[in-house]
């Protein structure tokens, strides 16, 4: 009698992925910051979904991106991996670029007086409130007089302008703005501050010299200069003397 065994075998089989996996990120962005009135230097963004290829036993598809995207690049990484551990990545970049312009509040206009004795007006001038959503650059404030002169220079009378610009880090500039600064003087009254006669003692015969020092306006407007200087006694009129250098001489008066 011939017996024959049979043996039973139990086998199990592992499909390894040799590949790694493919992965196709989203193509790129660009994009501005946020338009929301809120002051974001940010933009939010949809970045889309990445393409798979090779795709049998892929357990992940992950990135790297922000919730919110600043100025500038921004690489984000997507990465895809499968069963047996074999892992690929593709780059997406991400373009923010800001282009809101800066806010200018214009100062008030300036209404002044001369400095009294000069012709101008030396005056402190307040740069404008201004504001942006990535900040102002540095020294993004400017003012530009009419005049050409600096800012702290004295303001002559009459009317000068000075024109506002600003600036953000990004180099976006905002609308121009004009602020008007005006000069008035007030007119100094003409008034004789001293006259003296030559000789001092005087003989019916001699002939005498009347000398007037005249205190004028600072600075005359047409119509303000005094050119002559009438002598009286009393109600007499004994003679008239032109103005030089603000005195006025009448020489050779007979008594």
């Amino acid at each position: 009698i011939t017996i024959y065994r049979k043996k039973i075998y139990a086998f199990t089989i592992n499909e390894i992925d040799l590949d790694p996996p493919v992965i196709t990120a989203p193509a790129d962005i660009t994009t501005t910051t946020d338009s929301d009135g809120l002051g974001n230097c940010t933009a939010s963004v949809i970045i889309g979904s990445p393409t798979l290829g090779n795709d049998c036993g892929v357990v992940s598809v992950t990135n790297n991106a922000p919730a919110v995207f600043s100025v500038g690049v921004t690489n984000i990484t997507w990465t895809a991996t499968n069963r047996s551990g074999k892992s690929a990545i593709a780059i997406q970049k991400v373009i923010v670029v800001d282009n809101e312009k800066p806010s200018i509040n214009c100062p008030s206009a300036i209404n002044a007086d001369a400095d009294a004795g000069s012709c101008n007006k030396v005056i402190d001038i307040v740069t404008p409130e201004v504001s942006d959503n990535c900040g102002i650059a540095a020294n993004g404030i400017v003012g530009l007089r009419s005049d050409g002169l600096s800012l702290n220079s004295p303001y002559p009378i009459g009317v000068t302008t000075i024109t506002w610009v600003v600036s953000d880090i990004h180099g976006n500039q905002s609308s121009a703005c004009v602020q008007t600064v005006t000069i008035t003087k007030t007119k100094t009254p003409v008034s004789i501050t001293s006259v003296t006669v030559t000789p001092g003692e005087q003989q019916y015969s001699d002939r005498i010299s009347f000398t007037a020092t005249v205190s004028t306006d600072a600075c005359p407007a047409a119509g303000d200069e005094v050119s002559n200087i009438r002598f009286r006694i009393g109600t007499q009129v004994i003679g008239i003397a032109p103005v030089v250098s603000g005195v006025a001489t009448l020489a050779g008066v007979p008594l």
